[in-house]
């Protein structure tokens, strides 16, 4: 910055939070978080605490919740204060997780579900939990993980049982509450651990400085396993305010902007990269009324940022920088608002917070005089003493200050300098740690993991600054001269390895390392990967549709790159998961349609995508989404990905679902079942061109799935197992007319006596009910009931009824080996006969009146399902286990 900044910085501490709170005073930080959080509940109870999709609880709901949860922790696993690692996705379920380790006086490790098993699997050896909490759908994975770790706790079977009220457990505030993992240069990872005085600093200073209050609703987009997310986490329920989960993985940045308008966010926090990919989706007639602040950190923030915030957010929003790291929390802070103005690119990180002073260390370890570099050191009492489980205090980035009253200093490893007025500039790492996606990431680590493949001989990963997306990494490998190997090879071989923020977005594949005269790598001199373009596995095609040709200028101007060609790959090229959003909204402003995510995933060459858009009319063109990569065993294929969400099974299955025609809304086409199986052969086949094939479905999925297995054996293809759960009836082989006819009665009866009830609300109720209730023939019955009531029905629905009504299909009997799961005592059929080389039938047996693809049901069967095709694998010859599967 220049000179003139001083009179300019200062006056983000001009900017004006007029909003009214309740201030967080210091003596509460002498307590534990529980205590804390109950008072809120006790004071809040009926006030929305956390949702996330349709699901979410009140204060008093999560507070007995997580009571009910964490007297099922102790009960299982004693008092103590021991780690407990939480296995779970983004959600309710993982909220309700940490409070209740925390309430049963135990520190929590997040784990991010979507890491590679090494990665995870490293962290649980270092940490040594006593106990993992999982769920149903991540059992197959978290058993495999921590087999011979650590017993594992389904949090879907906590016990209901088990009273709601507090415990009252004596938690002192000097406790451990979590251990959060950062990378480490030579693979190891570093556990910071905070306790719960430390924890509710930081959540003093971020409410005293936000004005956090109950009417407030913030945002959480990052991942529980990282410190980013605390303060948003804690920052609303020690406030009484309402928090907002959102997986930008899984739901995508191209719906984010609609989810906070309708969520009425008011306060937004992400890296600055996914706040950019979050603007470039927007029309620029969104209207962001509620939201009145937009928090970034974890990167380098610009002053284009800053612009951007004021063209598209109201003048009372706020634009909050701040800096922070793992080890110390918030330590820095910046505010702009529409009248803020500053020279120079990137926005000054900001002025002092409470009890967190900030010095610039010159090369001797004495405070820098301002404008000069050096390296952020940060001097307080509520810093950790040291990474957990490291016993070498000499070698620790915390030591003791010298000055006493017990603050320790913490050398960040950053540098920066200070301006006159007292505004801290940060000028990256000194380090080979830097920041991709707000994620921190050694290049020590990176490196590590390209050595320990086999075909490479040496390796350098730097990180590089793209103007649109921030740091990525971009490595330079030379590979050994017996082992050949793409850019797209090495790139799969570290996804195994690594989460996917630190596999490098480019490769460039050189003969030999560029070396100073000393004989090390001489990073200077690397070549520009600008230059050298991303090395690609096919040749050059180049774009000939007119669909193709924009297509290409689309990924030109995202990528950064000067040539596209038809065959090459979105990812080999640089793109990954936030640009996939980028990518989906650039087609939906130049084409007027909105793809779907898995269908660019999984149709990543400019000639795939062009093949989708110019399906328009004509059948689903939609290809199978992957599900689930990797393993040994051949695919599984589930049909009806988008109506019912598939089974969850280990990470030796890989797992494919398909699209169902007639979902997205569009009509089937198909005359038959017949035609329709037909269809969805022909995607299969693109997966796996041969036998032996494994696939199923449920309800009337499962009669396509029928279909397509009774098709593929026709055409002298085998099929392993065909799996049928809660499947249609009246159509199968083993089945009678009676069972139709009496299904028909049943509803019959049912909308006699709905018609009874006078109130047209409650007849809908009703009728929503017994769609839901009548197992096992859920569309027939459906349809079958608004017929008889005179009601309409829905389109997707009467597709489907039109397929499968009597006399539309008609089965020969099944050549092959089949397994059936049932929901209770359901005998409709003599299922036994179905499949002429055997039919394994299993009764789920329990009293929670959900569907089969509901928990706790879903679990269950899924693992039966697990066990025939890894008994299938190992050519083994299939024991049916248990017939009779009761829910704990």
């Amino acid at each position: 910055m220049q000179s003139n900044e001083k009179g300019k910085t200062a006056s983000s501490r001009r900017v004006c939070l007029d909003k009214p709170f309740i201030e967080f005073e210091k003596t509460q930080i002498n307590q534990s978080i529980v205590e804390r959080f109950e008072q809120q509940a006790s004071r809040y109870p009926s006030r929305l605490a956390v949702k996330t999709g349709k699901a979410q609880l009140t204060y008093a709901g999560l507070n007995q919740t997580a009571n009910r949860i964490a007297r099922d922790i102790i009960e299982r696993f004693g008092p103590g204060s021991v780690p407990v690692a939480l296995f779970l996705d983004q959600g309710i379920q993982l909220i309700s997780a940490i409070l209740a380790v925390l309430k049963a006086g135990k520190s929590y490790v997040a784990l991010d579900t979507s890491f590679p098993h090494s990665k995870n699997a490293s962290v649980v050896d270092h940490c040594r939990p006593g106990t993992i909490l999982t769920d149903r759908d991540h059992y197959p994975l978290a058993s495999k993980l921590f087999e011979d770790t650590s017993p594992l706790m389904i949090i879907d079977e906590a016990n209901h049982l088990y009273s709601p009220s507090n415990l009252n457990l004596s938690i002192s505030p000097e406790a451990t509450a979590y251990i959060i993992y950062t990378s480490g240069s030579t693979g190891e990872p570093k556990g910071v651990f905070q306790d719960h005085r430390n924890v509710l600093h930081n959540v003093m200073r971020c409410t005293n400085m936000l004005h956090i209050a109950p009417d407030d609703r913030l945002s959480l987009l990052w991942s529980c396993s990282f410190a980013a997310s605390i303060p948003n986490i804690f920052g609303a329920l020690l406030n009484g305010a309402a928090l907002f989960p959102y997986d930008i993985r899984k739901n995508g940045i191209m719906n984010l902007a609609d989810w906070l308008i309708k969520q009425e966010i008011t306060i937004y926090h992400s890296v600055p990269t996914a706040y950019r990919h979050l603007l470039s989706t927007l029309a620029g007639k969104e209207n962001f009324s509620r939201l009145r602040m937009i928090k970034l950190s974890g990167e380098p923030v610009r002053k284009t940022d800053v612009e951007l915030y004021k063209r598209h957010f109201h003048e009372g929003c706020i634009f909050h920088v701040s800096y922070a790291s793992t080890e110390t929390n918030i330590v820095r802070q910046f505010f702009c608002d529409h009248n803020t103005e500053f020279s120079g690119d990137i926005v000054p990180v900001g002025y002092e917070v409470e009890d967190m002073e900030v010095m610039v260390l010159d090369e001797d370890g004495e405070e820098a005089v301002a404008n000069c570099p050096g390296e952020i050191a940060v001097i307080s009492p509520y810093l950790p003493p040291a990474y957990y489980r490291k016993d070498d205090p000499a070698d620790s980035p915390f030591q003791p200050d010298k000055k006493g009253g017990g603050r320790r200093i913490y050398r960040t490893g950053d540098t920066g300098y200070m301006l006159a007025d007292g505004c801290l500039m940060h000028l990256g790492r000194k380090d080979q740690q830097i920041k991709v996606r707000g994620y921190r990431v050694e290049l020590g680590e990176v490196e590590t993991a390209l050595s320990e493949l086999a075909m490479v001989k040496e390796s350098a990963v730097v990180g590089y600054d793209d103007p649109d997306n921030g740091k990525v990494l971009v490595a330079y490998v030379v590979l050994r001269k017996d082992k050949a190997a793409t850019a797209g090879e090495l790139r799969n071989a570290l996804k195994d390895r690594l989460p996917d923020y630190m596999v490098p977005s480019r490769f460039v594949l050189l003969e030999a390392m560029p070396l100073t005269l000393s004989g090390k790598i001489d990073r200077m001199a690397l070549p520009d990967p600008e230059r050298e373009g991303p090395q690609l596995e096919n040749a050059y095609v180049a774009p000939r549709t007119p669909t193709e040709i924009m297509l290409a200028g689309i990924w030109r101007k995202i990528l950064r790159i000067k040539r596209v060609g038809a065959a090459d790959n979105f990812f080999e090229l640089g793109g990954h998961s936030l640009l996939v959003a980028r990518l989906a909204a650039e087609i939906r402003k130049k084409t007027g349609r909105t793809l779907p995510i898995v269908a660019i995933l999984q149709s990543p060459t400019i000639k795939q995508l062009a093949k989708i858009l110019q399906a328009e009319g004509s059948p689903s063109k939609f290809p199978s989404i992957l599900i689930r990569a990797g393993g040994s065993r051949p695919p599984f294929f589930w049909v009806g990905i988008n109506t019912y969400r598939p089974p969850y099974l280990g990470p030796e299955q890989p797992v494919y679902g398909i699209i169902l025609q007639g979902d997205y809304g569009k009509p089937i086409v198909y005359r038959s079942v017949e035609e329709l199986a037909a269809h969805h052969l022909d995607e299969i086949r693109t997966v796996q061109p041969k036998g032996p094939y494994s696939l199923g479905g449920y309800c009337f999925s499962g009669l396509v799935a029928f279909e397509m297995a009774q098709q593929l054996f026709r055409q002298g293809e085998e099929v392993s197992l065909l799996c049928l759960v809660e499947p249609l009836t009246h159509c199968l082989p083993s089945c009678n007319g009676a069972s139709n006819v009496s299904l028909i009665s049943r509803v019959k009866s049912l909308g006699a006596k709905l018609a009874l009830l006078r109130s047209a609300e409650k007849r809908t109720s009703a009728l929503s009910f017994i769609s839901r209730t009548i197992t096992g023939n859920i569309h027939f019955a459906f349809c079958q009931t608004c017929i008889y009531l005179g009601y309409p029905v829905p389109r997707r629905f009467r597709d489907f009824y039109r397929l499968h009504t009597a006399g539309r299909y008609v089965s020969g009997a099944y050549p092959g080996r089949a397994a059936v799961f049932l929901r209770e005592k359901r005998r409709d059929a003599d299922w036994s006969g179905l499949g002429a080389k055997g039919t394994y039938v299993h009764e789920v047996i329990g009293t929670v009146h959900h569907t089969m693809m509901d928990e706790p049901y879903v679990g269950i069967w899924t693992r039966q399902l697990n066990r025939y095709l890894s008994d299938i694998e190992a050519d083994e010859k299939i024991d049916s286990h248990d017939t009779e599967m009761v829910l704990s």
